[in-house]
């Protein structure tokens, strides 16, 4: 089957494997510097007057220790939203977010933390916390720095991901209806992939919700799913797709997974994989 959860399945099993490979390399890094010795070299750095987004990302780079203080370092940076060029600081508060994922620093440390941590569930659950953090911010729709957000979502689901772990998981079931349909695929992937039987009713009622969003007469109050043109589709094919792969049954519609769970659900528990 070539829908789009399974194409995020197979990329997601991807980054894991790379991650894997450039784990054992990462992690001997350190220069003989503690880690919190590097990390009070990193902050001296960027703190003097004059410091640049490159020197910046840069330094997170050289956070090499799979360590609980590089990880809290990294988790302060992946959490930074994106900041208008007039109100530019380096201190951490907020920083410019401009140019693509290799040189921001949001964007950089948080490929930091999956090249660093895969495995951790410590770095699953302050990766859940930054992006249910990002997910609030009040932004005003279809402006840049909305579109920052989602792009910086995507990302920041991407490196959960490849960490691996399902710490935190369910915590991250409302962005299955996110707008961006995108965001909507990621998450309904990792539900499929981390979830458990404690998932299977949530996604039912997902699965449910978009079908009944999708199947209004357009103009109808309340028709359509607000938001996107063909993510209502796509929530309803993901989330059928991720009853399934937590389930092993195959389906069709809402209606059928009630059944289904009413008659099953005290039993179920998904198997070890």
């Amino acid at each position: 089957m070539n829908s789009p959860l399974s194409r995020i399945c197979r990329w997601v099993a991807t980054l894991s494997f790379l991650a894997l490979l450039a784990l054992p390399a990462a992690a001997q890094g350190g220069g003989g510097k503690s880690a919190e010795d590097a990390i009070k070299d990193f902050r001296s750095r960027i703190g003097r007057g004059g410091a640049t987004q490159a020197d910046v990302t840069a330094g997170l780079k050289s956070l090499d220790q799979a360590h609980p203080a590089v990880l809290k370092e990294l988790l302060r940076w992946a959490a930074l939203p994106f900041v208008p060029p007039e109100r530019q600081s380096v201190t951490g508060a907020g920083f410019t977010q401009v140019g693509g994922e290799d040189d921001r620093p949001n964007c950089v440390a948080a490929t930091r933390i999956g090249e660093l941590f895969h495995g951790d569930p410590e770095a699953a659950r302050g990766l859940v916390r930054v992006i249910k953090a990002r997910a609030e911010e009040r932004i005003r729709p279809g402006t840049i720095p909305d579109l920052y957000r989602v792009h910086d979502l995507g990302w920041l689901l991407d490196v959960y991901a490849v960490v691996h772990r399902p710490e935190g998981i369910a915590e991250l079931l409302p962005l299955s209806l996110h707008e961006d349909s995108s965001i909507c695929e990621r998450v309904l992937a990792l539900m499929g992939e981390h979830g458990d039987e404690s998932l299977v009713e949530p996604l039912i009622r997902v699965l449910a919700h978009a079908e009944k969003r999708n199947a209004g007469p357009a103009g109808a109050a309340g028709a359509g799913l607000s938001f996107g043109d063909d993510t209502g589709e796509i929530v309803v094919e993901c989330a059928a797709e991720a009853l399934q792969s937590i389930t092993g049954e195959e389906l069709r519609g809402s209606a059928e997974w009630v059944r289904w769970w009413r008659e099953n659900g005290k039993t179920f528990k998904r198997a070890a994989r």
